[in-house]
């Protein structure tokens, strides 16, 4: 016997939703129209979802749980409220989410299946006759016999009606799991309509014209000055006036003034329209609808005033409702009436955008041209981009990779329309997208994308949304691009979305970015979505995306680099001899140097300095501050010149150490002058060197004009790069007391997730190996090594620093490695050549299993392996479903260990001498006595003790 649950009822409208939306958005967004917190829609929940469908589990009632359930992500960590919540919530204001949110999901050509396959399913439902009765009529509104009988549906109250039956009336959604499983494409498909069922999207109530409305003569011309669009709001604003009282909860009536409002509004418009003698394309199309949805209304009004029955005055007055609706929507991103392609021209509105997006990013300040800015192509070289692309083979996946080389949006296209361009601090991320914005402005006849720089270090709480973030950038540069505009250019996937410096939100900010963007791109996936990030562990929570790496630079990119560099024209011989130097001996010896872009540009600077380039980092950094405290002036030749705040360098430099670590600690990577201001008056450098005479002012000033190691643009001071910082934080933890470098420590262990690709802590290991030896890496390891010998040694070690281990079996598209919970241990690791543990010839285990793999036949009827989760309902009705390929794992180790029966083979290859964690714990003890060793005295002279 066929149920009615939550299930049964979610599977019909899967059936039903359009290809694009995920079976996650599906039940997310509706579970969200009465619970906004509802975690449903996240790819982390997409297994509970999964239950949901298949009726084997139950939707949350929001309590915190002991064990894990199909509605609970983890003991401890509700992911819904949903039923608490549908049981308080009003029908109506569901209903209009209804409306707003869950139909724009659903298939238009199967809203009609939809409404016959839930009435059949209410048809064999017994307990709507029986124990439900009362629930059923409460939440739907009429009972079951009531309801078979009735010929017209309003999507928006039906579907909300059910969807609140099968949430807030206490019916189980695992009495669905025997008859879900009928309900299948070859079910929905072959229902009739034998009943004459016809459905509407919206509830309306039928409306009753009166009948001696004024009709204007012919005599009526130009009532209003309106432009046509002017008019066209006027009459949505008069229709909205009558929409507002059709709820059942309306707080006022219609009368006569407001129908006669409305066909004036409507009059005006089609005589307004019928001017428009040049329109083309959706205008021209909106005009003719329009016109003859007047003919319509007239013909209501001309059987209104004879007394005549009018059936279909509601049905009228809904399209031209949603007619203008549907106009001004569009209108927004619509061309102007000149050309017969859509794709063509671009409104004025971003016309104007892409010319102020071109101004700004076409030319730019950098270490060498920091007084003025410089047209960007005089000097940009474009790296040249890798990718890893995987090869399936008979025993397995290898992978091979391709280069990319002059990048473009085009290139970048044919690999995937979601990227992460990953790369070291200098290698050019950044300059990277302000070419991809360049380009994509300049080939937008071609392309037709509104590239959005979108710099991710502004990011945090101040913005509710992504979208409204995304949208403040776009009006930074056109305020006339209103947010329907904007939402309406996502909506048709033109827009090229450029997010620049993932590593760079902070902490508190990271994880909120990250669902944001999910939700963001389920959204929107039709756009083309680009994120530069240093290195990010891997990028695992970015499924969607693929990871392209930004290639150093080739000697030949190099040297092209130099010859654009405009530096010392007054003497052409010092840029002649580095180049030279660079081409017969450089990029052998300091090629890590010479691959980066801002090293390269800095080793010119020190190159004129010193004649030579250090093989240090911290010493590379060192030296060009050294060349930039010594300014040239073109026609004088080498001089010193007198800073503003007439400290000296070394002191000079001191006071910046300070700023740059006290900067770094907020992760500030910008100030404005209140901010910079704020720092420069706590410092501890200057109190100790006895300056009270110095200001802020004329400090920021000396590094901006005078040291070139910050800018100023858009009303924020910004380091010319983020490596200065670092190298700065570095040397002024390196300074301080010995007993502080424990609490030094502490804080980058703190900050892990935003240590990858930062250079801080290697530097200032490099700066004081001995002692970050002794106060950091002691005391630490000591700690961790007591806490393992006092509880359970190895299984301690591992549950705190691997909890949890990814593996994969068979083919795969991932790229699976696990590296500790701890920024010190994996640093600590590096130094010792102890490379990221692997986890190979695992057992194969269903309960642990996060992403299976299978090969699908795309469009070019060749195989391509893909997550079995994104094989849609549509392809399995085809094809069959596919057979599992590839498996990747997700370990719980203390949920492993606490069931030693279930996963006895699991457990014995983790407590395997030959499993790299357990070489790890032992190797680690071992340079953990030698550290212990080191630290004692190996004589009685008073010289051993130094």
């Amino acid at each position: 016997m066929t149920k009615l649950c939550f299930g049964t009822f979610s599977q019909v409208l899967r059936l039903c939703k359009l290809e694009n939306v995920t079976d996650r958005i599906l039940v997310g967004t509706m579970t969200r129209t009465v619970d906004p917190t509802c975690q449903y829609i996240h790819k982390d929940n997409a297994s509970a979802v999964s239950r949901l469908f298949s009726c084997t589990g139950n939707l949350s009632n929001g309590n915190i749980t002991d064990s894990g359930s199909a509605a609970v992500k983890k003991p401890g960590e509700s992911i819904s409220n949903v039923v608490n919540a549908s049981q308080k919530a009003n029908k109506e204001d569901v209903v209009q989410e209804f409306r707003k949110n869950v139909i724009p999901l659903l298939d238009e050509d199967k809203k009609e299946l939809i409404v016959l396959a839930l009435l059949d399913i209410i048809e064999k439902d017994d307990v709507l006759d029986d124990d439900k009765k009362l629930s059923f009529e409460k939440y739907i509104g009429q009972t079951k016999n009531a309801l078979l009988s009735q010929g017209d549906f309003a999507l928006d109250e039906f579907l909300a009606g059910i969807f609140l039956y099968t949430v807030a009336a206490g019916v189980m959604n695992t009495v669905g799991k025997g008859p879900v499983k009928q309900i299948t494409p070859d079910y929905i498909n072959g229902l009739k309509n034998t009943k004459r069922v016809n459905v509407v999207d919206q509830a309306t109530r039928e409306l009753e014209v009166p009948s001696d409305i004024k009709v204007p003569g012919e005599t009526y011309l130009a009532k209003s000055h309106n432009s046509f669009d002017q008019q066209v709001d006027d009459l949505e604003n008069t229709m909205q006036l009558i929409v507002d009282s059709l709820g059942k909860s309306a707080t006022r009536k219609i009368n006569k003034d407001d129908w006669e409002s409305f066909y004036n509004a409507l009059f005006e418009t089609v005589r307004l329209g019928r001017l428009q003698s040049n329109a083309t394309g959706e205008l021209k199309t909106f005009i003719d609808n329009i016109t003859s949805l007047y003919k319509d209304w007239e013909e209501v009004m001309i059987r209104s005033r004879s007394n005549l029955s009018v059936d279909n005055a509601s049905d009228v007055f809904g399209k031209i409702v949603k007619e203008v609706d549907c106009y001004i929507t569009f209108r927004g991103i619509l061309v102007s009436s000149e050309s017969d392609s859509p794709q063509e021209v671009t409104k004025q509105n971003f016309k104007a955008y892409l010319q102020s997006a071109k101004d700004k990013y076409s030319s730019i300040k950098t270490l060498l041209y920091n007084d003025q800015p410089k047209p960007f192509y005089d000097f940009y070289v474009c790296n040249d981009i890798e990718r890893r692309i995987p090869v399936h083979g008979r025993f397995g996946t290898s992978y091979k990779l391709s280069t990319i080389g002059n990048v473009t949006i085009n290139s970048l296209s044919k690999c995937s329309r979601f990227v992460i361009l990953a790369g070291t601090g200098g290698l050019g991320k950044s300059m990277m997208m302000r070419h991809l914005l360049l380009n994509s402005v300049d080939n937008y006849e071609e392309m037709h994308m509104i590239p959005v720089f979108i710099p991710l270090k502004d990011f945090d709480e101040m913005f509710d949304t992504l979208f409204d973030y995304a949208y403040s950038k776009v009006t930074s540069l056109s305020s006339e691009i209103t947010e329907d505009q904007f939402d309406e250019a996502l909506n048709k996937g033109k827009c090229l979305l450029l997010f620049d410096g993932l590593d760079e939100i902070g902490s508190s900010s990271a994880k909120r970015f990250e669902r944001d963007l999910e939700y963001f791109t389920d959204m929107y996936p039709n756009n083309f979505f680009v994120i530069s990030s240093r290195p990010y562990q891997s990028f695992v929570s970015y499924s969607r995306f693929t990871v392209l790496q930004l290639k150093p630079f080739s000697k030949k990119q190099a040297l092209m680099l130099v010859d654009n560099l405009e530096f010392r024209p007054d003497e052409p011989i010092i840029k002649e001899k580095f180049r030279t130097e660079l081409d017969n001996n450089l990029h052998r010896t300091h090629r890590a140097f010479i691959e980066n872009p801002l090293l390269l540009t800095i080793m010119l600077i020190t190159f004129e300095q010193y004649a030579e380039v250090p093989s240090k980092m911290h010493v590379f950094y060192r030296e060009a501050f050294g060349a930039l405290a010594v300014k040239h002036d073109a026609s004088k030749g080498a001089y010193k010149r007198i800073l503003k705040t007439g400290l000296s360098a070394d002191r000079f430099a001191d006071y910046f150490a300070e700023i740059c670590s006290r900067s770094y600690h907020d992760e500030k990577f910008e100030l404005t002058e209140e901010e910079f201001a704020k720092y420069y008056y706590v410092l501890k450098e200057r109190e100790k060197s006895g300056d009270s005479t110095t200001i802020a002012s004329d400090y920021v000033y000396d590094l901006c004009s005078n040291m070139c190691l910050m800018y100023f643009e858009s009303g924020k001071y910004h380091f010319t790069h983020r490596s200065f910082q670092e190298y700065f934080c570095a040397l002024y933890f390196s300074k301080q007391k010995d007993k502080t470098l424990e609490s030094i420590g502490n804080f980058f262990e703190n900050r892990r997730s935003r240590m990858f690709g930062d250079k801080t802590f290697n530097m200032l290991y490099d700066m004081i190996p001995d002692k970050v030896e002794e106060y950091i890496f002691l005391p630490f390891l000591t700690k961790l090594y007591e806490e393992c010998d006092r509880e359970e040694g190895y299984w301690t070690f591992l549950e705190k620093l691997y909890p949890t281990l990814r593996y994969e079996n068979g083919e795969t598209d991932e790229y699976v490695s696990n590296s500790s919970e701890s920024y010190l241990f994996d640093f600590i690791q590096q130094i010792n050549r102890l490379w990221f543990l692997r986890c190979e010839n695992f057992p194969h285990y269903d309960s642990i299993v996060s992403n299976e793999y299978v090969y699908v036949i795309d469009e070019n009827e060749s195989e391509t392996l893909v997550n079995a989760e994104d094989v849609d309902s549509d392809y399995k009705y085809e094809y069959g479903d596919p057979n599992v390929v590839g498996w990747v794992y997700e370990i719980d180790v203390e949920e492993v260990r606490r069931n030693p029966l279930e996963y006895s083979e699991l457990i014995n290859r983790l407590d395997d001498d030959e499993f790299d964690a357990k070489k790890c714990y032992v190797q680690m003890r071992e340079y953990l006595r030698e550290l212990q060793v080191k630290q004692r005295p190996t004589g009685d002279s008073l010289f051993d003790l130094f």
